[in-house]
């Protein structure tokens, strides 16, 4: 869905913010504390994030975010989540419960999009494609 309203450059950019992102979550939430080398890493991620902030400040009619950012920004913000996540599996949870788990979590966070989708432009019908061959 990002990709239909902002550019692949916007995206790549926004991108580059995981690490920060993740770095602040696992700081907030985890208590953990970043080691010299982490912080070195992400002084050289928050050069990507913030050259987009800088270009925008030189073109005050690109200063919105598009639709796209705000899809690229969750998007973002959802991948260090389930990064942060499968650091905290416990040892003794299979590998595949917790698979099936975290499946289960985000097919649940994909029901209300699915729900908005199909109020606001309804459900496209999806048929399989044919795997007799043509006869052209």
């Amino acid at each position: 869905q990002a990709g239909h309203t902002t550019d692949a450059t916007n995206m790549s950019l926004l991108a580059t913010a995981s690490p920060i992102v993740m770095a602040a979550i696992a700081h907030l939430f985890l208590r953990e504390r970043l080691s010299r080398f982490q912080f070195f890493g992400l002084c050289g991620a928050s050069v990507g994030s913030s050259s987009r902030v800088a270009r925008q400040a030189r073109h005050p009619s690109r200063a919105a975010l598009a639709q796209g950012d705000l899809w690229m920004l969750l998007s973002v913000f959802l991948f260090a989540v389930y990064s942060l996540m499968l650091r905290c599996r416990p040892k003794t949870f299979p590998q595949k419960a917790f698979l099936a788990l975290l499946i289960g979590i985000g097919v649940l966070g994909l029901i209300p999009p699915l729900l908005w989708q199909a109020a606001d432009t309804g459900l496209s019908r999806w048929t399989a494609p044919s795997s007799a061959p043509s006869s052209t």
